[in-house]
């Protein structure tokens, strides 16, 4: 009898993960990605966090300094992390081809079920509650500029309180790289726990599939052994 419960599909948990970086035209097929990925690249990864540390060495008081440092620092981190993980980028698709192979080998309905019911939802919780968090902080710093009316203290090229064009032109690019360095940290933290949580799911069917070896009489010992040859290139994978 066919398995009835859903087939293991790692990539599907993925989705998310992708599609922000599909946002900051990092990957995709598409019309201007790559004039669209060097403004983002420039404009949000390389300069939000110049502008503010200029911006940190330009104040005179040491308050000043402290209350900022942290959002500066957290802006720094974020767009030196971002890089590394797209530099190394080939080597989560990579990760995901062996997922991949590894989804082809849950092929029982125990196997199958325990995906669904476990990691599948495991992996959901993650992702989803990365976003509610990040999502919220950029949200709440977006409110408090428009409620309060005052910039994260940073270094612009002309006079922020000159006039009330530059004043909210200040705000918007703000705003927008505050939204896009949202995606690149949602991007950089939700990958890690989503993989180890696939991973562990996979070495519980692999744990499965080994338990299950030897019990079946209408199998050969010559079956047997091209089983456990499977189980164990799957355990090297």
């Amino acid at each position: 009898m066919e398995p009835t419960s859903p087939i293991v599909r790692s990539d599907y948990l993925f989705r998310t993960y992708w599609l922000y970086w599909r946002i900051l035209c990092v990957e995709g097929d598409y019309p201007l990605r790559i004039v669209l990925d060097i403004l983002i690249s420039f404009f949000v990864t390389f300069w939000c966090p110049t502008h503010l540390v200029i911006g940190l060495f330009s104040e005179r008081s040491l308050a000043n300094i402290f209350r900022n440092l942290p959002i500066t620092a957290s802006s720094f981190c974020s767009s030196f992390k971002f890089i590394c993980f797209r530099w190394k980028l080939w080597e989560i698709k990579k990760i995901e081809s062996l997922f991949t192979e590894l989804d082809h080998r849950a092929v029982s309905e125990e196997e199958r079920l325990y995906f669904d019911r476990n990691t599948r939802k495991d992996s959901e919780i993650i992702w989803k509650s990365v976003l509610v968090a990040y999502g919220s902080a950029n949200l709440a710093a977006n409110l408090t500029v428009l409620i309060t009316n005052v910039l994260i203290p940073a270094w612009f090229p002309y006079d922020v309180n000159g006039s009330a064009f530059n004043h909210w032109l200040s705000v918007l690019y703000q705003s927008i790289s505050g939204g896009l360095s949202t995606l690149e940290n949602l991007a950089n933290d939700s990958y890690t726990p989503m993989a180890f949580c696939v991973l562990a799911g996979h070495v519980r069917l692999l744990g499965m599939r080994l338990s299950r070896m030897g019990y079946d009489r209408d199998k050969s010992s010559l079956d047997i052994s091209r089983q456990l040859t499977e189980n164990i290139e799957d355990y090297k994978k």
